[in-house]
Order: C-alpha cells, then sequence, then structure tokens
C-alpha cells in the first residue's frame, strides 16, 4: 500500500458548516453529561474531512458529547494557518505544510488520517514533452509550500532535473493551472481530483506520471490540533479523536453513505467522493512508520532551506489522545 499523495494547502475559506448537537454557544471546557463541549475543526475542499463529516452525520460525535463545527477550505494548509490565528482549533493537513508551521510551537499532531492506496495526483503535460528529462526549461505550476510543491521537487529529483532550470508559477487552485494550460501559460502540472479529466481534454495532453511511482514522493495526511487548546481543554480532544476513531471504522464497511457525507459537505458529487477510495485509506493510526516518515519529510525540508532549523519531533507528536481511544492504533 503507498502513501497518500495529496496537495491542498492555500486559498480563502470557502464556507464554514455548523454541526451542533445543541447550542452554539457552549464553551470548549464544557463537561457535563447534559452539555456537549464545542470543538472546531478545518478541513479542505477534497477528502481531508472524510472522518469529521462522517461523526457529524453518523452520531459519533453526539455520542462523544462533542459539538462539531466544520470549517471548509480550499487546502488543508489554510486551515493549520487558520488554527494559528484561533479561527478553528483543531485541522486536517498534508504533513509537508503541517510540519513547515510546526516550529512555532503552536502545533500537536495527533493521528495519520489519510494514506494512499493508489495516484491521488497525476501529471498533466502539454504535447512534446515526453519524459521526466523534458521538463528542463518549462514553465510548471504549482501551489507554492504544499504537498504539491514537495510532489513535484522529488519527481525533479528522480529525472535529474536541476530545481534552477524550471520556472514554476504559483496557483491557488487545480482548477486555476487547467486554465493556465488552456491559455498556454504553463506547459505542465500535477493535477488531482475533478481537475485531472479537465486537462486531458485539452488538445495534446496526457498524463505522465501519477505521484505513486515517484520515489521518495510519499505524503500522509494528518490531524492536528492547537497545542494551547489541547492543554486547555484535552478531555474534549480526547472525545473528539475517539469519535474520529469511531467514524474511521465505519468508513471501511459503509463507503457509500462516507462518500455521501463528505459530498455533503463539501458541495461535491457523490461520485467524486466515491473517487477518492481509489486512491486514499482513512484510517486514525500513529505508526513508527508514519512517525519516520515525518522524520524524513523534515530533514527533506531542512535540506532544501524550507525549514531554517531542525524540527524536534517528539515535542510535536502527542500520541496521547489516539492511544487513549485506540490503543492498538498506536506503535509509537
Amino acid at each position: 500500500m503507498g502513501w497518500l499523495h495529496m496537495m491542498r494547502l492555500k486559498a480563502p475559506v470557502l464556507v464554514a458548516i455548523a454541526l451542533l448537537a445543541g447550542a452554539c454557544g457552549l464553551s470548549p471546557s464544557s463537561s457535563s453529561s447534559n452539555s456537549a463541549a464545542l470543538m472546531s475543526f478545518s478541513v479542505d475542499s477534497t477528502d481531508l474531512g472524510m472522518q469529521a463529516f462522517v461523526a457529524a452525520n453518523e452520531g459519533m460525535f453526539a455520542k462523544h458529547n462533542i459539538n462539531p463545527v466544520i470549517r471548509v477550505f480550499t487546502y488543508g494548509v489554510d486551515g493549520v494557518d487558520a488554527m494559528l490565528t484561533g479561527q478553528v482549533n483543531a485541522g486536517f493537513a498534508c504533513d509537508f505544510a503541517s510540519l513547515i508551521r510546526a516550529g512555532t510551537g503552536h502545533i500537536k499532531i495527533l493521528a495519520t488520517t489519510a494514506t494512499g492506496v493508489g495516484p491521488f495526483s497525476k501529471l498533466i503535460v502539454r504535447s512534446g514533452i515526453n519524459a521526466g528529462s523534458d521538463l528542463s526549461g518549462k514553465t510548471l505550476g504549482t501551489a507554492l509550500g504544499t504537498a504539491t510543491q514537495f510532489t513535484w521537487l522529488k519527481y525533479l529529483e528522480s529525472v535529474g532535473v536541476a530545481q534552477s532550470s524550471v520556472h514554476f508559477v504559483n496557483f491557488s487552485s487545480a482548477f486555476e493551472m487547467v486554465a493556465a494550460m488552456k491559455a498556454g501559460r504553463i506547459d505542465g502540472a500535477f493535477l488531482w481530483g475533478p481537475a485531472i479529466a479537465q486537462g486531458l481534454q485539452i488538445p495534446g495532453t496526457k498524463v505522465l506520471i501519477g505521484d505513486d511511482k515517484i520515489p521518495g514522493a510519499a505524503t500522509i495526511c494528518l490531524m492536528v490540533v492547537d497545542s494551547q487548546f489541547l492543554s486547555q481543554h484535552r478531555d474534549t480532544v480526547n472525545r473528539a479523536v475517539a469519535a474520529l476513531v469511531d467514524a474511521s471504522n465505519f468508513i471501511k464497511s459503509n463507503k457509500d453513505q462516507a462518500a455521501q457525507d463528505l459530498a455533503t459537505g463539501i458541495g461535491a458529487k457523490k461520485q467524486d467522493a466515491l473517487d477518492y477510495f481509489s486512491s486514499n485509506a482513512f484510517p486514525m493510526e500513529l505508526t513508527k512508520e508514519e512517525v519516520q516518515h515525518l522524520s524524513d519529510v523534515a530533514a527533506f525540508q531542512l535540506q532544501n532551506g524550507i525549514l531554517k532549523q531542525p524540527l524536534d519531533l517528539n515535542s510535536v507528536v502527542d500520541a496521547g489522545p489516539l492511544r487513549g481511544a485506540a490503543p492498538s492504533n498506536v506503535t509509537v
């Protein structure tokens, strides 16, 4: 099973969805049996919110006495930034962007929430590009500071093309990259979701490679929480994680309903939501291999000047809430 290859990280909020079992004015610290604790989550506009929407719609949050507010952003990193500015308490984002921001001391990583079973993104290129080596001198679409950038850097490394020999143009969505390819402004881009089909409708375009075939380009997605919120409301976080574990278990045997929950939450077609299962699995786990992967990604970021100083993962990862909810899902 491959790792998840995702790229979502940088644009304005699309919509805020309140999914509350009780009154909205409750304090997050509410813990009596008669009142549910309010906790807010950021998700992205693809499938990062799978467990959150299932837990909200299928009663898992209510079971664990949590009032969830789910806010949808274009990319996961926008949600992490929203968390860092106090707009939400927790979020779901890919490793690349989460680790960039973990050095602030305000982020705790609680669990891996998405891993890959196939290609999530595909490199769509214009006519005349038949191999990775042909990208030298080309203009390429990306989303800087995101897992998309990580995928690009690892791919260029794997085909021996220097980063300095290509020109990256930053975009806020995959659909903007499609539009740029139609206009001839860029020569290639890693696209995902429905944008892949749209990119392939452009005359002369083709798939050069899927991200699951790129050495070292593995990406996992994570649940992160504001460290101060965790410190002040650990019981609330523990119960929220337990609800998400229940949701993850539900998803394994109820993919059709889970896809409907996700589609409703992000305003997508149900089939598009179902398609994510061909590339992703949605565990709530934290393994030694995943923590080693995070260490490897952080080392890559440091080597490439993306991180300015080494990151101490021991101070960033907190397995406590997940270990309490599902001990067998934690091997660190």
